[in-house]
């Protein structure tokens, strides 16, 4: 009775010790909803054909580094208005897929005159 006992014991922990332990959960690549950001910058190029305007900005802190970089403008009475060299701050919107662009632009300080 006591080798019984022992074997049912030792095959009890033995199936305890091959379960295998649950598998992590799987970190998004993305946000599954749209994300917004203070953003802070100047203004390098601007292409109103293309609707974008290229950006010196400073750290998006959360999201991103410093650096220059293109950003689509939907807003067209303030694409119209954006000039090499002008500051700005505004409103960088993300959404799943890798969309992005700019909102809520508004001109600190203006570009220097020619």
């Amino acid at each position: 009775m006591a080798g019984r006992k022992t074997l049912l014991l030792l095959a009890a922990c033995l199936t305890a010790g091959c379960r295998q332990a649950p598998a992590p959960k799987p970190v998004a690549a993305s946000p599954a909803t749209e994300q917004k950001f203070a953003f802070k910058g100047k203004i390098v190029k601007v292409d109103r054909e293309a609707k974008q305007a290229e950006i010196d900005h400073e750290e998006i802190p959360g999201y991103m580094a410093a650096m220059v970089m293109v950003y689509p403008i939907q807003d067209e009475k303030a694409l119209a208005e954006l000039e090499p060299g002008a500051e700005i701050t505004a409103t960088l919107l993300t959404r799943p897929g890798g969309i992005y662009f700019l909102q809520e632009i508004v001109i600190r300080k203006a570009a220097p005159k020619r």
